[in-house]
């Protein structure tokens, strides 16, 4: 729920977005204001998963190819979750 606290609390043209990108041969993840770069093909699946996660729960919806933005619903899941004390960080999903 990391993933979704991140992008939820991203500022200006970066709120609410998470995109893919590829870089020769590495995969990265732009998670609200941040870049998540994969250092693993471990550390990258899990953090494909865990997006893969919160579509499946509704939190965030594919608008694009590799773009992504969170639903209404992933909104007030992140308040929630902030409220009740998580943090904002993208080091896991």
């Amino acid at each position: 729920m990391k993933l979704l606290i991140a992008a939820a609390s991203g500022d200006g043209d970066n709120e609410g977005k998470l995109n893919e990108m590829k870089l020769g041969g590495d995969w990265f993840l732009m998670v609200g204001d941040a870049t998540v770069g994969i250092g693993s093909n471990r550390e990258g699946a899990r953090l494909r998963e865990g997006l893969a996660q919160l579509v499946t729960q509704k939190l965030v919806e594919k608008y694009a190819t590799a773009s992504y933005r969170v639903t209404h619903h992933g909104y007030l899941t992140a308040d929630e979750l902030l409220a009740s004390g998580a943090q904002n960080t993208t080091s896991t999903a």
